[in-house]
């Protein structure tokens, strides 16, 4: 069915648009932002979303965690730059988590089910519950969930594709020379050499989509220079 015509529809925080929207919630920021700095919620007396990008890395299950500057109940105050959490350790169940680790598994989550068992436990994730709630039924905001979702899974299936073709030529160039060390020459050529062919054939796709270099750049995660030496090859 498709999603935009099932009633349970719920958008997934992992999706770092999501994620982002989710932080623009005060009370789940701070509940959020207290785990991560391991102290309880009613010691933080706000917290402030910087004006900083969210890293678009979503590979191996690693979120990227926005700048946030935090001013403590005492009159401290720091800056909360980028973390990673590493979502693919969790166990596989709930063992009684809390913290962090409770945050984590709402994060990983993957159904409204979970989402809702867990915001019973914690205030804060309630807020950030009732938060996504409200995002999945906005029009607008699930487009732009549902972009971004492709663009994720449009750079990862470049990328694949950039890897298996440098493993072939490499392969193949191994194979005609017919020796050990002239294999492993030849594998590492090869695959130095299809990637950049693959990568300057999505490059020109995605200029042709009138995309900057810059936003290429970005998009997929490698050197502006790079991008400008295999357009002009």
């Amino acid at each position: 069915m498709n999603e935009k015509n099932n009633d349970n529809f719920i958008m997934l925080p992992i999706v770092d648009f999501c994620f982002k929207e989710l932080m623009k919630n005060p009370k789940a920021r701070q509940g959020f932002v207290a785990a991560i700095l391991g102290k309880d919620p009613k010691m933080i007396r706000k917290t402030t979303l910087l004006s900083t990008e969210l890293r678009k890395e979503n590979k191996d299950d690693k979120l990227g965690i926005l700048d946030v500057l935090v001013e403590l109940e005492d009159g401290s105050k720091m800056n909360m730059e980028m973390h990673i959490l590493e979502l693919k350790k969790l166990p596989p169940e709930d063992q009684n988590e809390d913290g962090v680790i409770r945050w984590m598994r709402f994060l990983d989550g993957k159904s409204r089910k979970e989402f809702e068992d867990m915001a019973k436990k914690d205030e804060y994730i309630e807020a950030a519950y009732d938060e996504l709630k409200k995002l999945s039924l906005d029009e607008q905001k699930r487009l732009e969930y549902e972009q971004r979702q492709k663009a994720i899974r449009d750079h990862n299936s470049f990328m694949k594709s950039a890897e298996r073709r440098g493993m072939e030529i490499g392969m193949k160039r191994g194979e005609e020379i017919g020796m050990k060390r002239g294999e492993e020459i030849g594998m590492k050529r090869g695959e130095k050499k299809g990637r950049q062919t693959a990568l300057k054939e999505i490059i020109v796709k995605l200029a042709n989509k009138n995309m900057s270099s810059e936003e290429i750049a970005d998009f997929l995660e490698i050197e502006l220079k790079e991008v400008d030496e295999l357009m002009e090859e």
